[in-house]
């Protein structure tokens, strides 16, 4: 399987999984008494702030701090990719807990180990194709979160649980 071929594919099903665990938290909020509150961090940027921030900085410097440096870090102490993973995946995922749960579950955990596994998995081939295929794949990742956050508070139901 090409390189690109396994990206795409490796990124549907991540989507596919986290997108679903997303919709069965949700589900979840509307019967237990948790409540995670509209994200206002973002409230201040203008659309094109939004995109630049979400769909191009944030992945790209992510993947520079997240999977680049703490993949070098983690090869550097000998682990094998295992212990690679879950290096890379562990700063991911804390990052996004500070977020809200919900968001440290499908982004952190979820989204932040298909990408790491990529990230190893273009390392082989070399650091440029790595940092390139995390990024575009975490991008979209963001793009569908982005579109489905819209849609939702356009039908009005982001922050309040059925």
């Amino acid at each position: 399987m090409s390189g690109w071929s396994f990206a795409w594919r490796v990124g549907l099903e991540g989507v596919a999984l986290s997108g679903g665990t997303g919709w069965l938290i949700w589900e979840s909020m509307a019967v237990l008494p948790i409540h995670v509150s509209r994200r206002t961090d973002l409230d201040n940027f203008g659309p094109l702030g939004i995109v630049m921030l979400i769909l191009i900085c944030g992945p790209f410097c992510e993947t520079l701090l997240f999977q680049t440096l703490l993949v070098a870090v983690a090869k550097a102490f000998k682990l094998p990719k295992l212990g690679q993973l879950l290096v890379s995946v562990g700063g991911f995922a804390t990052a996004h807990f500070m977020l809200s749960i919900p968001t440290g579950i499908t982004a952190g955990l979820i989204c932040g180990s298909y990408l790491a596994f990529t990230y190893i998995k273009f390392c082989e081939c070399s650091i440029l194709s790595a940092i390139l295929s995390t990024w575009g794949m975490h991008a979209a990742f963001n793009l569908l979160t982005l579109l489905s956050t819209i849609l939702s508070r356009y039908a009005g139901t982001v922050g309040t649980p059925h």
